[in-house]
């Protein structure tokens, strides 16, 4: 049977070293990419909300080291795809965003975000 042992959170972008406007919080919908050296955590975070309240959601990743994944190595400098033209089923952003390997190439699977 498989047994479950908490941690700790590893990962909150409110407490990043190199904060950006365009993930004030939230790391939802996680997934990760193991490579040599480091895990890639793709999730999809959101700036605070506009003067109306609204939101919009950015794909963005996390590197951790693959040895010590409470150390955070760096996360992305800026959204992993920008927002859709105005009309489009992105036009809000994208959640959830997946991102798998294929040879060389990696490759986003993603929802978009419309009103």
């Amino acid at each position: 049977m498989l047994r479950w042992k908490k941690k700790r959170l590893l990962f909150n972008p409110k407490n990043t070293p190199n904060k950006q406007e365009w993930f004030h919080e939230f790391a939802q919908a996680p997934n990760a990419l193991v490579f040599d050296h480091f895990v890639r955590v793709y999730f999809c975070c959101r700036p605070k909300p506009d003067k109306n309240g609204s939101v919009v959601s950015y794909g963005n990743y996390v590197d951790l080291n693959r040895k010590n994944l409470f150390e955070i190595i760096s996360t992305a400098s800026a959204p992993l795809m920008s927002l859709g033209a105005i009309g489009t089923f992105d036009e809000f952003g994208t959640y959830p965003i997946s991102v798998v390997k294929v040879g060389s190439r990696m490759l986003a699977y993603y929802g978009g975000w419309t009103r």
